[in-house]
């Protein structure tokens, strides 16, 4: 009995020293660091597009302005401004420019809700569930086909979802992709020199060697099932002269901006593009002259887009 209760004991601590190494073994697993991507990729940030491309995509707009102005020390007036915004829009190409980017568009929003203060409730734009037109040359144009009329509110909003485009710029596989593969974990600052002219042509008056740039290829991530590789970009410009985004009568402005961009590419790269999102931050002062007396004008404004691919119709 004694013998039989020793050799018992010997295959109980046997066993526990087998699972002690099995866990052992699985925590090493478990800890292992995953295995280094050491391939490189070509970037392409413009993706093919063509007249009679037709997409969906939806997007999300937070805007917030904190516009304060003083005259003498007393408080002349604030002018705040806030907007949300939620979309869900089929696009159609109508034309495009020599590098294959549209500048006419037929567009046709499933659903645009926003609203214009932080306590209100989303509202279903007007211009929702009508065919619209967007010219972005020579000058932004959008218009419903319908010949109603859309409403200021409604303009602004579309102004943040479409923007002025100069054929004669170069796009942002010029401005922004390496002239080289890059792996992961990789970083490279681009010739800004173009990228300037374009915040130029924007309104905004800026050096020539004033703006800051760098991107790094982060890694991969799956959206909607497509394997896309992450790249972020870090952007400054700390001296502006001025901003055409602020009330005409502001004779000049100095501001600083900070912005983040985040896209992710796929890896096919005549795939279309899935997803890019921008946050902007920027403060600035201004002086303006109202019945002779010195008006100081002091902002901060944030600003975030973000735009889903969702499918090619």
């Amino acid at each position: 009995m004694r013998h039989t209760f020793r050799f018992t004991g010997v295959i109980v601590f046997a066993i526990v020293v087998l699972m002690f190494a099995s866990s052992i073994h699985h925590t090493a697993r478990a800890a292992a660091p995953p295995k280094k991507d050491t391939r490189t990729y070509h970037l392409v940030f413009d993706r093919p597009s063509r007249e009679g491309l037709r997409t969906e995509r939806t997007g999300e707009i937070h805007e917030v302005d904190d516009i304060k102005g003083n005259s003498l020390g007393l408080n002349a007036g604030d002018m705040d401004a806030y907007l949300d915004a939620k979309y869900d829009v089929i696009e159609k190409v109508a034309k495009v420019d020599p590098r294959g980017r549209p500048l006419l568009m037929r567009v046709y929003f499933k659903s645009l809700r926003y609203r214009l203060a932080s306590t209100a409730a989303l509202e279903d734009a007007e211009c929702s569930h009508v065919p619209i037109s967007v010219s972005m040359w020579p000058d932004l144009e959008i218009v419903r086909d319908d010949g109603n009329d859309i409403t200021p509110d409604e303009m602004d909003l579309l102004g943040h979802i479409y923007g002025k485009q100069d054929p004669d710029l170069p796009s942002d596989d010029g401005d922004l992709a390496p002239d080289h593969n890059v792996s992961v974990g990789e970083t490279w600052r681009p010739n800004t020199a173009s990228m300037v002219k374009r915040f130029q042509a924007g309104g905004m008056i800026m050096p020539d060697n004033g703006l800051s740039v760098s991107l790094k290829l982060t890694g991969h991530k799956k959206v909607n099932g497509v394997d896309c590789l992450v790249v972020d970009m870090m952007l400054s410009c700390p001296n502006i002269d001025g901003l055409s985004n602020l009330p005409a009568e502001i004779r000049s402005a100095h501001a600083n901006i900070d912005e983040v961009d985040e896209w992710f590419l796929p890896v096919d790269p005549d795939a279309p593009g899935m997803f890019q999102s921008m946050t902007m931050h920027s403060k600035f002062t201004a002086v303006d002259t109202e019945q002779n007396r010195p008006v100081t004008v002091a902002g901060k404004m944030t600003e975030t887009h973000t735009s889903t691919f969702v499918k090619e119709l």
